[in-house]
């Protein structure tokens, strides 16, 4: 009842005319005061200052009469942190909008008294900087514009933010008041705020990146959310062009000290990290997007459905075709997406990454983490560019195969990426080819697996157009495959890489499946059935025995449709076939009667051709549903491993 009586009393103070603002420091005292008793008579759950505080709305009712007293009085005092921490609180209240707006109207007095505020002792001046960093967050939170019209204030804020003393706070944050420690999180969102509307200051853009170069207490993943997501998918494409220009003369920059030189090196593995690489990630998969007609379209662009008969190269191909789209239309599309590409990433910009960032004096004295986002940024012009790129192909190329040598294990690896991707977009010297998949092959430790598949499924799918043939029956590259299987195969982590890659690649290695069924079916019970085996192996050889069935059933399809085809040609003409009998009939009598060679060989054509394809054999068959059977029981009480018992039935 006391406090209600207190808290009443306050209430009645907005009720008396103008001139009562000589009651405003005593009032202001007297609240203080009675908070600060609460917490010991336990009202309001114990906590007595806040929005918990029941004095605080009678006293704001009282505060928003006059605001420009209110907010000379608070900013006077901004060095007592208990009248500081009311005059936050009450610019956060919803009621105090007019408190607010005089602060706001008013930047030279709030940097008069904060930022700029005359006072010789060191921690009362670092108090009333955080204060007016305070002041100013609290502000543009409301209103998120107001900062882009007050330059006076975002400068003050950059030079909090390049001062040395900031820097050696963060350093201390664990001694820091509580109060204190959020200083940095604060300038950052403010300097956000301002960079949304201004977005040709690019240069805050980097300012802010420093944070990441300390060890913080402070998640700043909102910031990181900020460069990856709202620039490179929010921006325009204007805007991501003078954020990649501003990069180009920001990378061309050197430090004066060896220190100022490792800070920049630092810094421009996140702008590329953070900034450029998603940008332009974004940019290509955008026109990516534009330029690939949806899946239910009927203006899509020429498809040859496929259907292969047999299973050599010489099998026979029935092939439908679907509407195409018209020529002059996407031709469009494609010129107005490469416009949007240029106006992000200009001719002269991609000049100028080739010959200075990759192709300069200063490359062989880079980092190893600079040159791992220069390989990511390298392989993703590659990807995407490779046209305009086709007279730099030398520089690119170097600058990746320098890398394949590297001890290093992130760089080698992107280099591999690098490398895979170049093979598949230009014409590579097959020996080079087939060096790269070999080594990528025989790559199997786990630091580096994410890495070497995602090479791998680059290289793989080029490697029939860029490997011939010739006169084998298998190619190169599935020998060397085998090769790896047989010689190396007892090592599980070997084994389990190759399976893993054919697993991805089925429709590449389904013509010489002869080549690898046995030694998928021996590899099953090594795989799964051991009681150490981790669940991720035992999906491996359930995926192993899932695609020898789908390889199995596509065989046989094709082998059906196959016969119906032959039988279809021979019933559409019977003069045809009475022919093809006499003949078949006089080749035999020439037999007989010691025919010629050339003979003998044609026949041996038509009967292989008549042959059935390769199919598991009936021990395969019983090793491969004793797998399941087993695997099954083994799985089917344990949750984690349950939906493989369902997957083997």
């Amino acid at each position: 009842d006391e406090v209600q009586v207190a808290a009443s009393i306050i209430g009645l103070f907005h009720l008396l005319p103008p001139a009562s603002n000589k009651f405003l420091e005593p009032l202001v005292s007297i609240t203080l005061k009675l908070e600060s008793i609460l917490p010991a008579i336990k009202f309001y759950g114990g906590f007595g200052t806040g929005s918990s505080s029941p004095y605080r709305e009678p006293l704001i009712k009282f505060l928003v009469v006059e605001p420009r007293k209110t907010c000379e009085y608070f900013l006077r005092h901004l060095s007592t942190r208990k009248l500081s921490q009311m005059f936050q609180a009450i610019m956060r209240h919803k009621q105090c909008v007019k408190i607010r707006d005089v602060v706001m109207n008013n930047p030279d007095e709030l940097i008069r008294h904060t930022f700029d505020c005359k006072t010789t002792s060191m921690s009362q001046r670092t108090e009333l900087v955080i204060q007016g960093i305070t002041i100013v967050h609290i502000l543009s939170s409301a209103d998120p514009k107001w900062l882009s019209g007050c330059k006076k204030i975002v400068d003050c804020l950059l030079k909090v933010w390049d001062s040395e003393e900031r820097k050696q706070r963060l350093k201390e944050e664990n001694e820091l008041y509580i109060g204190h420690v959020h200083e940095s999180k604060l300038v950052v969102e403010c300097l956000i705020h301002y960079c949304r509307v201004h977005r040709t200051e690019v240069r805050i853009l980097w300012k802010m990146l420093t944070i990441f170069l300390h060890r913080t207490l402070i998640d700043f993943t909102f910031l990181a959310e900020f460069y990856e997501k709202e620039i490179a998918h929010e921006w325009s494409a204007e805007e991501k062009k003078h954020i990649t220009a501003g990069f180009l003369r920001f990378f061309a920059e050197q430090g004066q000290t060896k220190e100022q030189m490792q800070t920049n090196e630092q810094l421009k593995v996140k702008a590329l990290q953070l900034i450029i690489i998603p940008i332009l990630e974004n940019t290509f998969s955008f026109a990516k997007r534009k330029l690939e007609p949806p899946e239910d379209s009927k203006d899509a662009k020429d498809v040859k459905d496929k259907k292969t008969i047999g299973e050599d190269e010489k099998s026979m191909v029935i092939e439908t075709k679907t509407p195409a789209a018209p020529m002059a239309s996407r031709n469009k599309e494609r010129d107005r997406q490469m416009a949007n590409i240029r106006s992000v990433l200009g001719e002269e910009m991609v000049t100028t990454l080739i010959k200075e960032l990759i192709g300069g004096q200063q490359a062989i004295h880079y980092r190893e983490e600079l040159r791992v986002q220069l390989l990511r940024l390298t392989t993703l012009l590659i990807e995407h560019l490779h046209t305009q790129l086709t007279s730099y192909r030398k520089d690119l190329i170097k600058f990746a195969w320098n890398h394949l040598k590297s001890d290093n294990s992130a760089s080698k690896q992107w280099a591999y990426v690098n490398v895979c991707r170049f093979i598949d977009v230009y014409e590579t010297p097959p020996k080079i080819v087939l060096q790269v998949y070999v080594a990528l092959l025989r790559t199997y430790q786990p630091e580096a697996r994410k890495l070497v598949s995602k090479a791998l499924d680059i290289i793989t799918p080029a490697l029939p157009k860029r490997l011939s043939l010739g006169k084998h029956k298998h190619p190169t590259w599935i020998k060397w495959t085998k090769k790896i299987i047989v010689e190396e195969g007892h090592l599980v982590p070997q084994l389990i890489h190759i399976w893993n890659l054919i697993i991805r690649h089925p429709d590449l290695f389904y013509q010489s499946r002869t080549q690898f069924v046995p030694q998928m079916v021996n590899s099953l019970n090594r795989l799964g059935l051991p009681q150490n085996r981790p669940p991720e192996n035992r999906k491996l050889a359930l995926d192993l025995a899932d695609l020898i069935i789908r390889w199995d059933r596509r065989c046989l399809e094709e082998y059906t449709e196959k016969l119906k085809f032959e039988s279809g040609q021979g019933e559409g003409d019977s003069k045809d076939e009475k022919k093809s009998i006499e003949e078949s009939s006089s080749k035999r009598r020439k037999l007989a009667n010691g025919g010629a060679l050339s003979d003998i060989k044609k026949m041996g054509d038509q009967k292989r051709l008549r042959e059935k394809p390769f199919r598991p054999n009936t021990v395969m068959v019983e090793l491969i549903i004793t797998f399941l059977i087993r695997l099954g029981l083994m799985t089917c009480e344990v949750h984690e491993t349950r939906f493989l018992s369902i997957r083997c039935l």
